[in-house]
């Protein structure tokens, strides 16, 4: 058998053995603030070599079934490699986030043949290269990554998608420095004794991933937990609401744990306050209807605006933090700084309350 990349001489016909033989043997899945700017980063764009054709693909989805789509893969793996070596990122890496790419080409996870706009975006994070650059002229001194590092990587990709995905969503971006300590979290969930994929959560969420439109992100998250392809730590996190929504989420978990432990109480919070609890309801209603309602990147999925009168909420927030401060004092929740801004439009509310939980625990 030819390694990678080479013609065997063995055949009665000689046939070409693509880099990737033993990759499409091979499984991707284990069962199991601000807004995003959008902004074209160097070290985030993905080399599509000359030798590229739309007809290596059916709905995205890579076709490695001739010479032409093998050697097309051979070559879009070394020129990455070379392309992020450029960028400074050491051969280690690169080899790693080059076969990252690789799979999201396999998986159609890259739409190259769509146009920005089609999702919502104002670029893609393409780089469409020359028979006669220097990177192609040099892809075949490339280092191929080790066939174990490459199932490695195959057997942690859909979780490190997803993680990526679900990030975006209740976060905002694909990374910043401050969400490294959140990243290690959720991937240790993932069951994994690791905190990332061998590879820093930047160069997974930006270099490798930074190219997959988000509205097809999104989607691959839902497929994998539709199709109990995911860890799942990330499949329960499916309907985290988005960034944008933290109040919201958190005064609708208060309400729900109130009504759970205090029914008698929520039943007079209801009557007493029951214009802010249809607005509430209202809301409610409208992220129901669409995932990306009301969040900070909801331009990038088309999603609408939502109407949010904080001042209305503000007595239901100060309930939801009188109940936790009196039922359990040492509650995440009472620290969440979205809670505590809408509780501030109903300062007597909230003393009220405290007085009146107080009491029927007692």
């Amino acid at each position: 058998m030819a390694t990678g990349g080479q013609v065997s001489a063995n055949a009665a016909v000689p046939v070409y053995v693509g880099m990737f033989e033993d990759d499409y043997d091979g499984e991707c899945f284990v069962v199991g603030t601000g807004g995003e700017i959008e902004e074209r980063i160097n070290d985030r764009l993905v080399y599509i070599p000359h030798s590229y054709s739309s007809a290596f693909f059916t709905n995205n989805v890579l076709k490695y079934d001739t010479v032409a789509a093998k050697k097309f893969c051979d070559d879009f793996y070394r020129c990455n490699v070379i392309y992020l070596q450029n960028k400074k990122i050491n051969e280690d890496s690169a080899t790693k986030i080059a076969y990252l790419r690789f799979l999201c080409l396999k998986e159609g996870l890259f739409a190259l043949e769509e146009s920005a706009a089609s999702h919502h975006c104002k670029y893609d994070y393409f780089i469409h290269g020359d028979p006669n650059d220097t990177i192609y002229a040099n892809k075949d001194l490339t280092k191929f990554i080790a066939k174990d590092q490459r199932e490695y990587l195959r057997k942690r990709f859909a979780n490190a998608v997803c993680c990526v995905a679900y990030m975006f969503r209740v976060r905002a971006h694909h990374w910043l420095p401050e969400m490294n300590d959140g990243y290690k979290s959720i991937w240790r969930k993932c069951l994994y004794n690791e905190d990332s994929p061998s590879l820093n959560w930047e160069y997974v969420a930006h270099h490798s991933f930074y190219a997959i439109f988000p509205d097809d992100l999104d989607r691959y998250w839902k497929e994998q937990v539709t199709g109990n392809r995911v860890a799942r730590t990330l499949a329960k996190r499916i309907d985290a609401f988005p960034a944008g929504l933290a109040g919201i989420a958190a005064i609708n978990t208060g309400l729900n744990d109130m009504r759970l432990v205090l029914p008698n109480i929520a039943v007079l919070f209801a009557d007493k306050l029951h214009d802010a609890i249809q607005h509430l309801d209202e809301i409610n209603v409208k992220i129901n209807q669409d995932r990306w309602a009301g969040s900070v990147n909801r331009h990038l999925y088309n999603a609408p605006s939502i109407k949010i009168d904080e001042s209305k909420l503000g007595a239901i927030a100060a309930v939801v933090l009188a109940f936790f401060r009196n039922f359990k004092p040492d509650a995440p929740l009472l620290d969440s700084i979205p809670l505590n801004r809408i509780a501030n439009y109903a300062p007597i509310t909230g003393v009220f309350y405290d007085q009146i939980v107080g009491n029927a625990m007692k």
